[in-house]
């Protein structure tokens, strides 16, 4: 049974079931306990969901277990669900609903349903194509959420997370009951980004459309940073602007000669700079105090997940107490040469430790096809 919040496509082909296999893996996005199964989920090489047991870790690909021993040294955020099924959402489309009334608006998130899982790991499954519709709040709040406990990739590309989102298919107390909870991905086709499957970019698009619309509907005129500056100084120069800094001017070609001279009659508007992922997750995490959050749903999927903790500080190191001094040598006699002073510490000693420095985050780069950016609405 489909969860209650899913509406199945009447227009889409139907897939035909087919078992996970662990040597179909491609890359992997998440490790989840699920009570007491461990999945390790990734996708094929056409892009795919599909999700394995962990005790079949070592039937995968070699470079799937690569991938799962640096996320594990990388970061020891998992997704627990203390739940007795999880779907998995290959998010492909996200749909607002520009008239919808309310702040807290409902929105259509469009792609293919996998599972229920862990019953799905022994039988063959069929991805269904269709329509789950969530709020605004529950989508950033799975948004804010999934940034912490994003599954890590070794640097390179054009990012180094998979990001995801934990949502609800069912009203709360269906969550509560451990039913209708949804991983939902969203992947880029396969295409797009080299290297692994990480989606930096596209959880920032995600994240930027979703909070304008709902800045608009709060009457915030502030600009939003974009997530791809250079992208929307290429699509303004289609366009006839031309860039100086963080200035487009475009010029009206029914203007006169004076006045073309004076510069007079020109369009201009100030370009936003460019945000992390990270400045979106704050910036989200600060309307959803302002609408109130959490909402009943995000609670009743809290309570099923907890949220990750950052990695776990050293235990500390008890304190033995210091031996007494040693009593002081007796006063050298005169005639005894003076010792000779300890040698100068170099300046030029190897500072090995500065190698291990933190990772730099990736946030920039294209958005996924179909999630059309609404920022450059602003320059029409």
């Amino acid at each position: 049974m489909l969860p209650r919040f899913f509406i199945a496509s009447s227009r889409s082909t139907p897939r035909p079931p087919e078992r996970d296999e662990p040597a179909s893996i491609e890359d992997v996005v998440a490790v989840v306990r699920l009570g007491a199964a461990e999945l390790v989920i990734g996708t094929d090489v056409g892009g795919r969901l599909r999700a394995v047991d962990a005790a079949a870790r070592r039937a995968l690909p070699t470079r799937a277990q690569a991938q799962l021993a640096f996320h594990e040294v990388a970061s020891n955020r998992t997704l627990t669900v203390d739940a007795g099924e999880l779907y998995l959402f290959d998010l492909q489309l996200v749909e607002l609903l520009r008239d919808a009334p309310g702040h807290d608006d409902p929105l259509y998130l469009h792609g293919a349903l996998r599972g229920p899982y862990p019953a799905a790991l022994d039988t063959a499954t069929a991805a269904v194509e269709g329509r789950l519709t969530v709020s605004r709040a529950d989508l950033l709040a799975g948004l804010v959420d999934g940034v912490e406990r994003a599954f890590r990739y070794e640097p390179g590309g054009r990012g180094v997370r998979c990001v995801h989102a934990l949502v609800a298919g069912e009203p709360p107390d269906a969550i509560d009951a451990g039913r209708g909870l949804i991983l939902t991905v969203p992947l880029a086709p396969t295409t797009a980004l080299a290297g692994t499957s990480a989606n930096d970019p596209i959880a920032a698009q995600i994240l930027y459309d979703v909070l304008a619309a709902l800045r608009a509907d709060l009457g915030m005129t502030d600009p939003l940073p974009v997530p791809d500056r250079k992208g929307l100084e290429a699509r303004l120069r289609a366009d006839g602007w031309q860039i100086d800094g963080d200035t487009a001017t475009r010029r009206d070609p029914g203007r006169g000669v004076v006045a073309a001279m004076l510069g007079r009659g020109d369009e201009r508007r100030t370009l936003p700079p460019q945000a992390t992922l990270e400045a979106y997750v704050a910036e989200a995490a600060a309307l959803l105090a302002r609408l109130g959050a959490p909402t009943p749903t995000t609670a009743a999927i809290r309570r099923r997940a907890a949220r990750p903790t950052e990695r776990r500080a050293s235990p500390a190191i008890p304190r033995v107490p210091a031996p007494p001094p040693p009593p002081a040598p007796p006063p050298p006699r005169a005639a005894a040469p003076p010792r000779p002073a300890a040698p100068p510490t170099s300046d030029d000693e190897p500072h090995w430790m500065e190698d291990f420095g933190d990772v730099p985050e990736v946030s920039d780069g294209p958005a996924k096809e179909d999630l059309p950016p609404d920022w450059s609405k602003d320059f029409e």
